[in-house]
């Protein structure tokens, strides 16, 4: 009897553990398959703004030659509606009435021009937006993976886009035990500026939660873009360096200090 129940069980957890491969596999297959996509969408974003400014430049030409034409001729005529002014005065109204006319003409084009180049910016800014939006799926979901053992601590509890409760304030990644938190900023490019808001992170997560007041806390960076300037300031600042390697990541813990 006993025997029949552990070799039951035996392929019971061979099962489970064949299912569990199978689920990291199909993980990986769909997390390349979004950094696949997410690189044929910025090249297909970068070829399409190249081609915008291309455009733009082109449309940019030729409205100053068609502006520096039509000036021209407006001087001609009003030139020569001078010299006529006495005897052709209803010429030199309608001259100018033309002149008006074109001006108008001219202020419609620039308005156009404007126009296209608040529509070019608003599509980078929504290229920015795609890029933070990938790290901060990329870092939560391999963070995930290997919450059990990260920074020599081993937590139980894994939570994203935390919002604070009594001041405002997010804390995208959170990893809690019993006796130590950690805090995990996410950034598709982390910034020099970035670096104090960082650390103040600690003192507004102790203000929104003080029921954490005696765990230690840590902070770390995860980044897909790093300047070694503002890695080695992260580092002697006691912050984690966490960055991208192929689909998973690599953590630097050097002079990483408790909070």
């Amino acid at each position: 009897m006993d025997a029949v129940y552990f070799a039951s069980l035996e392929a019971l957890l061979e099962k489970h553990a064949i299912a569990a491969e199978q689920r990291n596999v199909e993980f990986n297959e769909q997390l390349r398959k979004s950094r696949a996509d997410f690189e044929e969408e910025r090249r297909k974003s970068k070829e399409d703004s190249e081609r915008r400014n291309a455009e733009f430049n082109e449309l940019f030409r030729k409205s100053k030659e068609d502006s520096d034409s039509r000036h021209a001729k407006i001087e001609a005529d009003l030139a020569a509606a001078a010299a006529q002014i006495k005897s052709q005065g209803e010429q030199f109204r309608k001259s100018k009435e033309d002149f008006d006319n074109r001006f108008a003409k001219i202020e419609a084009a620039q308005a156009v021009v404007t126009a296209q180049i608040k529509s070019q910016s608003e599509h980078i800014g929504g290229i920015t937006k795609s890029q933070g939006l990938f790290a901060e799926e990329f870092f939560s979901n391999s963070v995930k993976e290997g919450k059990e053992v990260l920074f020599g601590q081993k937590f139980d509890i894994f939570a994203k886009n935390v919002q604070g409760l009594i001041q405002p304030a997010e804390y995208d990644i959170v990893l809690s035990n019993c006796s130590s938190l950690c805090i995990i900023e996410v950034k598709y490019r982390i910034r020099d500026a970035d670096v104090p808001k960082v650390l103040q992170k600690v003192h507004s997560f102790r203000i929104n939660y003080p029921q954490f007041d005696n765990r230690r806390i840590y902070l770390g960076v995860a980044s897909l873009v790093f300047e070694k300037s503002i890695e080695d300031e992260l580092l002697e600042s006691g912050i984690a360096v966490i960055k991208q390697i192929g689909d998973s990541f690599v953590v630097n813990e050097k002079n990483m200090k408790v909070f």
